[in-house]
């Protein structure tokens, strides 16, 4: 049964204007530029008073790495980082919710969060942000050992996660030790029959909204290519992976699809998946019950 905060969460977004935006709503050129003119979140006053937040440069994007004010290293701890790729349909900036999400894996798992803001659609296609990712990440190898490494994110940022690390080891660099995928977007043409099916209980995205975003982050490449659409690229030396979906949310299809396609592989993939019953989009980066349920979840999957 869902949470009464939860049924109220959806209640708001579906009257939000981010559904009227991922709707399409106006066209879906002015959908995009709407969704990409909300400000970056910057982490608050009070965020910055419960943690250690560090703000740093690259390729001129902001970079920020947050921890625990005097924060206790286990030396035996396996994963003491963390990567967390935002979502936002590859458009839209870090929301206030993202930082809530953080600051609760901090407390939890007694992570560093690393947290960059990558170059988004329309103005940086799927070849501008891979030209920031992937040395941004030769440049997290250098620092951090990838065995204690874990990347993971949200609905776009969970598809940059998987795409980042099917990249990572297409070029024969070291992987992160786990993943996890939140939500995730991993098919971006949008063109599931089922989605539609799905849409009328989906209270933040719309399948329209979603297809112009995507074919805004592929650019002049194929909405197939694996950069762009993760689900279909390789399998191969994948490291365990834990994904959580909603039964509210049209991004469901693709989480069930992954799962199908790694059950029928003979490619041997280590999949924890999680199907929440009637919950939204994203609904582990706002504060409810189910979210509780989720982060006892991935604590058990990074400990494991």
């Amino acid at each position: 049964m869902v949470s009464i905060r939860a049924s109220l969460t959806q209640f708001y977004l579906r009257h939000s204007k981010y559904k009227k935006i991922f709707s399409g709503k106006g066209g879906a050129e002015t959908a995009i530029e709407k969704l990409h003119a909300i400000p970056a979140a910057l982490p608050s006053a009070r965020f910055k008073r419960k943690y250690h937040v560090e703000e740093t440069q690259f390729q001129g994007q902001s970079v920020y790495t947050v921890s625990k004010h005097n924060r206790d290293i286990n030396s035996d701890q396996q994963i003491n980082t963390i990567l967390y790729l935002h979502g936002g349909g590859y458009v839209g900036a870090i929301s206030p919710f993202h930082w809530y999400l953080i600051g609760r894996l901090i407390d939890t798992l007694n992570v560093t969060a690393i947290v960059p803001f990558y170059p988004r659609a329309p103005q940086h296609d799927v070849d501008a942000n891979f030209a920031f990712m992937m040395p941004f990440y030769d440049d997290l190898l250098s620092r951090y050992d990838p065995k204690r490494m874990m990347v993971m994110g949200d609905s776009a940022g969970a598809g940059l996660t998987l795409a980042l690390t099917q990249q990572a080891i297409a070029s024969e660099k070291i992987p992160p030790a786990k993943i996890i995928l939140l939500s995730p977007w991993l098919e971006a043409s949008g063109n599931d029959p089922r989605q539609i099916a799905i849409e009328k209980d989906d209270c933040l995205l719309g399948v329209v909204g979603l297809q112009a975003c995507g074919r805004a982050y592929a650019g002049d490449n194929s909405i197939i290519d694996a950069r762009v659409s993760p689900g279909l690229g390789s399998l191969s030396q994948l490291p365990p992976i834990a994904m959580f979906a909603g039964t509210y949310d049209i991004l469901l299809t693709d989480a069930r699809n992954f799962k199908t396609r790694v059950d029928a592989s003979e490619i041997p993939v280590q999949l924890s998946y999680h199907e929440y019953e009637k919950m939204h989009h994203v609904w582990m980066i706002l504060p409810c019950p189910e979210t509780d349920s989720c982060i006892e979840q991935i604590e058990n999957f990074v400990r494991a």
